[in-house]
């Protein structure tokens, strides 16, 4: 996975202020979404000027004379900023610490810092002069502070051995505290990859400027290298294909190809024989080829890209995002206003927007998180549920099954493209559970509401759970209601045939998978049956106790993720082959594809 930098907390610059602004998990994409002059691209702009020149240059200070981006509300506040780093990283760049000092130094971090697998959190300020101050913070984000606290002494002092520094008594390990800092934001500098930013204004020019930066300057120049490098750059030549089938999928061609003619004056398609600059086909095409090559040509980056949704029509914003995810290997960092990007599979959706003047930046976790963002953008329920296919699940181990049967089924089919994924939650999961529980007024209007939503986008499919506990056990009432009017208005529906969608996994394959996530408390399967709970197992006697229990706390979506991963999929299992296949076609249909055949289940 291309996540160089995971997470990132801001405080004093440009629009952020005293409060502090915390992104405690970035994935490869990450979108920060807002309104106009809300502060979406101050992100962007710290990690490609800051943390860019923190990733590449040796010296530990900033130029004053830059005009350095303090907050606009407090001048005299340094600019703040913090990141986590486990201690898997600090191993894997060891390399730089030197090797007369380096088991001190990683004893000092195992037994000390580390201790419990915890994570240090390291914190810089930088000045208006543009001096750097570097801090450690433990993992509640205290200072970690060693003037006089004996209990750090005896290890201090086998650093200060491994570094040649004396250490008189423990009220002064202040040079050798200095020394771990300084190693740490070494190591820091290290974790990052190079980074670059594609800019809002994007062009391509006249041949003879030189390509060096992702403005467009020297592009045709550019892929005339790729389309015929030499031999010591042969690699290059698939780079140019990649971006070749990504112009054949934008376009719909898939017989189109790039050219570059010998006065390099253009950028030339050929589509069933007919040759016209790439600019002929229109801003929209130029623009997201030219974001694609960027992002080809970089590898195992840091991208940051300002509002890419110009000129490009919202099939054409999702084909690049999932170019962007599924063909390349950077990561992004991506400022927007466009809604079409919101639904992109495992992306991390930044929510930013002004409170009291100061940009505020929030991770949308939730539909309803998403729903507000949209809401402020203008855009209407109608705008988002017009997708070509709505696929409704219960939550986001259901995806991650059914993202993957898919794929194994179809690969063309591509969410956020061909369908979209909506989640059905919170109280409304009662209702359909099966619980026997009598509904209130407000609980029937929940309903009521999610029944209706089929009207909205004929193309409406939902996966549920049956929670049967024996053949003989009827579907409740309220599945019973919605299946009808998903039905009526055209839509598919899925209710599984076992009591839960794990149970179309394969038995053996879940214990596995239990074991793998569970090591300390796994100690057996409990059982396997079509109704029975398939992820419950037997836990391990906790102290003092000599018989075992069941758990039924079993972390779902690790478990799915294990499994997909480990490719562990068989179709066998009651009715899910003829299921899968049915979700497949009706996805196709939707999107105007003919239907496929279907295929007698693979697997053991």
């Amino acid at each position: 996975m291309s996540i160089f930098l995971k997470n990132l907390e801001i405080k004093n610059f440009r629009g952020i202020g005293k409060r502090i602004v915390k992104m405690e998990k970035f994935e490869k994409i990450n979108l920060f979404i807002g309104e106009n002059n809300s502060g979406k691209s101050t992100v962007l702009i710290f990690i490609s000027n800051y943390l860019k020149e923190i990733q590449k240059n040796t010296g530990l200070n900033f130029d004053p004379s830059q005009n350095l981006d303090l907050s606009m509300e407090d001048t005299n506040s340094p600019i703040e900023f913090s990141s986590n780093m486990s201690i898997e990283l600090y191993q894997a760049g060891l390399d730089i610490i030197n090797k007369e000092k380096r088991n001190k130094v990683m004893s000092f971090f195992d037994d000390i810092l580390l201790n419990n697998e915890s994570i240090l959190k390291l914190n810089v300020k930088i000045n208006e002069k543009g001096n750097l101050e570097k801090e450690i913070l433990d993992k509640n984000g205290e200072l970690i502070n060693f003037i006089n606290m004996k209990y750090y002494h005896d290890c201090l002092g086998d650093i200060a051995g491994a570094l040649s520094v004396s250490l008189s008594n423990t009220s002064t390990p202040s040079t050798i505290w200095r020394e771990v800092i300084d190693d740490y934001f070494r190591l820091f500098k290290s974790s990052l990859q190079p980074i670059k930013i594609i800019p809002t204004l994007r062009y391509i020019d006249e041949v003879g400027n030189p390509f060096d930066d992702y403005s467009g300057k020297g592009l045709i120049e550019c892929l005339a290298g790729l389309d015929r490098p030499d031999i010591k750059n042969s690699n290059d030549r698939l780079k140019f294909r990649k971006i070749e089938n990504f112009l054949r999928d934008v376009i719909s061609n898939l017989n189109a190809t790039i050219e570059i003619p010998t006065n390099k004056s253009a950028i030339i398609v050929e589509i069933n024989g007919k040759r016209l600059p790439l600019e002929n086909l229109g801003t929209g095409i130029s623009e997201v080829i030219m974001i694609a090559t960027f992002c080809t040509l970089s590898e195992n980056e840091i991208i940051c890209i300002e509002e890419p949704e110009t000129h490009l029509h919202p099939i054409l914003q999702k084909k690049l995002i999932n170019y962007l995810n599924k063909k390349t290997s950077n990561q992004y960092f991506i400022s927007t206003h466009s809604a079409s990007f919101i639904d992109t599979p495992d992306a991390a959706i930044f929510h930013v927007y002004l409170e009291n003047n100061q940009t505020m930046i929030k991770e949308a976790i939730l539909n309803s998180d998403k729903y507000n963002i949209c809401h402020q953008l203008g855009y209407k329920a109608s705008d988002i549920l017009q997708a070509n296919s709505v696929v409704w699940v219960e939550g986001p181990s259901e995806l991650i099954y059914l993202r993957y049967w898919i794929e194994c089924v179809d690969s063309s089919l591509v969410e956020g493209i061909h369908y979209s994924v909506m989640f059905y939650g919170g109280r409304l999961l009662s209702h359909l559970s099966g619980d026997g529980e009598e509904q209130d007024d407000s609980e029937e209007e929940d309903v009521q509401r999610f029944i209706q939503l089929p009207s909205l986008n004929r193309n409406s499919l939902i996966v549920m759970d049956s929670d049967k506990k024996s053949d003989d056990d009827k579907i409740n009432n309220t599945k019973k209601r919605i299946k009808k009017e998903f039905e009526i208005n055209g839509g598919y529906v899925w209710i599984t045939q076992g009591r839960e969608i794990e149970n179309y996994l394969n038995y053996p394959d879940i214990q596995e998978a239990l074991k793998a996530n569970h090591p300390r408390i796994y100690d057996g399967q409990d059982k396997d049956g079509q109704y029975d709970h398939a992820f419950y197992f037997k836990r391990k006697p906790k102290s003092g106790k000599i018989e075992d229990s069941i758990e039924e706390k079993a972390d779902k979506v690790s478990i799915a993720k294990w499994i997909v991963d480990n490719h562990k999929q068989s179709f066998t299992k009651l009715d899910l082959n003829d299921r899968i296949y049915g979700v497949v076609n009706f996805i196709r249909k939707a999107n105007g594809l003919e239907e496929i055949e279907i295929k007698p289940p693979t697997g053991d």
